[in-house]
């Protein structure tokens, strides 16, 4: 974010994509599919970062040729979400898209089925992906889609460190579980620091903040570059979407495991 600079932040720096693109990945995938999807409207949680990603969300959207059609809001938290599916669905857009948390994404779609609203994609910030998304919603869930910053399955080219593959092994033999976005991410930040101390050859900070800005590098969690804000504009955004009750990565092509499925065939065929 622009706050960086504002508040002259010089010493934060974000491994992770910033969340001003976590819409784009889904709205690019959904555009590569036929039929071509013609508009979206957006639900969004009240908190300021669900609002900011909707915000440039929609932006995105719209720079890409597709009908904004609605945005609503709704309280964080919230256990009913009738009113404002209802206020989405009633322009019948193509894809309904929310920025939001993994409880109100589940009662999304419990909600959603029993309205009968059924876009041709239903997407999330915060879905597929989660563990208590597919578990809670079972059948339900197949079809809908969720950006991530990282998943096992992402086949990114490295130059520093292991793959995706190995890194995914080697921290469900410490751990027990398979690492998350966030425990990706917090390896990813280890590793950075790790390549900008061997380039300065210090750890003087100055020194080590001079080569942060200017490390450039493929790792398991994807490219790691830095703009003048600390913000990492390189790196992808993924997207995975349930297939018969997996989490499979379907977007970017280039580390994709499958091809999305698109139209979503409708809650009766789930």
């Amino acid at each position: 974010s622009d706050v960086y600079k504002r508040q002259q932040y010089h010493y934060l720096f974000s491994v992770l994509a910033p969340d001003s693109r976590q819409l784009g990945a889904i709205i690019d995938m959904a555009l590569a599919q036929t039929p071509k999807p013609q508009s979206v409207s957006l639900l969004f949680a009240s908190d300021s970062m669900s609002w900011a990603m909707a915000t440039a969300g929609a932006a995105y959207a719209s720079s890409q040729g597709l009908n904004v059609l609605s945005g609503v809001s709704y309280p964080s938290g919230v256990n009913d979400l009738r009113d404002q599916l209802g206020a989405v669905a009633a322009p019948g857009p193509d894809l309904i898209i929310e920025a939001g948390h993994p409880g109100e994404s589940v009662r999304t779609v419990q909600q959603a089925q029993q309205m009968n609203i059924q876009p041709k994609l239903l997407a999330f910030t915060d879905g597929p992906g989660n563990y208590d998304f597919t578990s809670s919603l079972h059948s339900a869930a197949n079809y809908a889609a969720g950006a991530t910053q990282w998943t096992p399955a992402a086949r990114n080219s490295i130059n520093y460190f292991i793959d995706s593959y190995h890194y995914s092994l080697d921290y469900s033999a410490k751990f027990g579980h398979l690492p998350d976005q966030h425990s990706a991410a917090g390896t990813a930040a280890c590793l950075t620091l790790e390549v900008a101390i061997e380039q300065a050859n210090s750890t003087l900070p100055n020194w080590v903040r001079d080569s942060l800005g200017v490390v450039d590098f493929n790792s398991f969690f994807g490219e790691i570059k830095f703009d003048d804000r600390g913000a990492n504009m390189t790196k992808a955004v993924y997207v995975q979407q349930v297939q018969g009750g997996r989490n499979i990565l379907v977007w970017p092509p280039t580390v994709a495991s499958t091809r999305p499925r698109y139209p979503d065939p409708g809650w009766a065929k789930r």
